[in-house]
């Protein structure tokens, strides 16, 4: 209540630091009903003395470097290799990226999934995620072509960048949480030659299930009551966060009828840099959870989700939602994880047992030959 109340008292604040933001920044943050309170996320940061506050204000407000040398996460492990050392200049990035986009545009092959992805595209150009189609650049060897099935995207606009840097867009075929298939569309990152222009020198800190091993240990010294696991997942993820220049973040996709071409404002799925962001990111996350609200949240990448003893765990479980959005960081109501004594996450089967239950009624001890948690 208090969080909401600070956001409303900051509404001027908000709205005048929403009028510096660049276009593709205004566009990531502005939401249907609200402005995500990106002003008010940093003042509880610098509250709760977070040490990384102006760093990821900064970010939060210009976008999220792409290429480059990249932030390090907060007390992450730092790497003894030189996987992502060892890197190209944003000239030679330029000159590779371009044969890469001729070989895929003489190429011409068009992926099995090309209309789930376009119309996927043409959904996130609505919301402001992305923008195009756009006229093809000089040194291309076709036309461009718009896209006719959907209104927003049925012109072709000028070009915004004389000389973009740009990723094939592919179909990734992955089975669900529900165990059913599902399309993902990647930005191939790797051979379109960006990834190798990232420097960064730490590795992302994800919980596992150990870690959820570790909380319900940790929970059962200090609670004996009984346990419940819950978790959220959220919504869209690193698809909340502007990226920094958009000169670099273009993708082709092509159709039967040609090449179509794109830009994204906000971090895509493919590239190196937006794990390092968005995982930066979790961790606050969790970490204003924590502080404010005595809730314990872990996260791998950008599920969330905690074990608290069942007095309260209903309680933390809304407080972590609510909170996230109040600052405009939603998490996606079709995958939450409610508290109960079993849930699948993270692929793994979590079963809390009840101890009192387990020991005073025999008829439970068929329980004992679960995996606990």
């Amino acid at each position: 209540h208090e969080i909401q109340t600070l956001t409303t008292e900051w509404d001027d604040v908000t709205q005048q630091w929403f009028q510096t933001l660049p276009d593709h920044c205004k566009s990531a943050y502005q939401q249907p009903h609200m402005i995500t309170q990106i002003p008010g996320l940093h003042h509880l940061l610098t509250t709760i003395q977070y040490p990384h506050a102006d760093i990821l204000l900064q970010e939060l407000t210009t976008g999220f470097s792409l290429i480059g040398q990249l932030q390090p996460g907060l007390n992450w492990k730092v790497r003894t290799d030189n996987k992502y050392t060892e890197t190209q200049t944003r000239t030679e990035l330029h000159t590779y990226n371009q044969q890469y986009i001729l070989k895929k545009l003489q190429q011409g092959r068009v992926d099995t999934h090309w209309q789930l992805m376009a119309d996927e595209i043409a959904k996130e150009v609505q919301m402001g995620r992305m923008d195009g189609p756009f006229k093809a650049p000089k040194w291309w060897t076709r036309k461009s072509v718009p896209l006719q099935r959907h209104r927003r995207t049925s012109n072709l606009k000028p070009l915004p960048h004389s000389d973009p840097n740009i990723a094939l867009a592919f179909s990734i075929e992955q089975t669900g949480s529900d165990g059913k298939a599902k399309i993902r569309r990647g930005e191939d990152w790797r051979h379109s030659g960006h990834n190798r222009s990232c420097n960064m020198t730490d590795q992302p800190y994800h919980h596992t299930p150990d870690h959820y091993l570790w909380l319900a240990q940790h929970t059962a010294a200090t609670d004996q009551t009984a346990q419940q696991v819950w978790g959220h997942d959220h919504d869209g993820a690193y698809r909340q966060l502007p990226l920094d220049d958009p000169s670099l973040a273009y993708v082709l996709l092509l159709t039967p009828d040609g090449p179509t071409l794109w830009l994204h404002h906000v971090l895509l799925f493919g590239s190196a840099a937006s794990v390092w962001s968005y995982n930066r990111f979790g961790d606050v996350l969790t970490s204003l959870s924590r502080v404010l609200t005595a809730t314990p949240v872990v996260h791998f990448v950008d599920d969330y989700g905690s074990i608290q003893p069942q007095t309260h765990a209903t309680s933390g479980f809304q407080a972590f939602g609510h909170l996230n959005s109040t600052l405009g960081f939603h998490m996606k109501t079709s995958k939450e994880q409610p508290p109960q004594h079993e849930h699948k996450i993270q692929g793994v089967q979590k079963y809390i047992q009840t101890p009192l239950a387990s020991q005073s009624d025999p008829a439970n001890n068929a329980s004992s030959r679960l995996l606990p948690l």
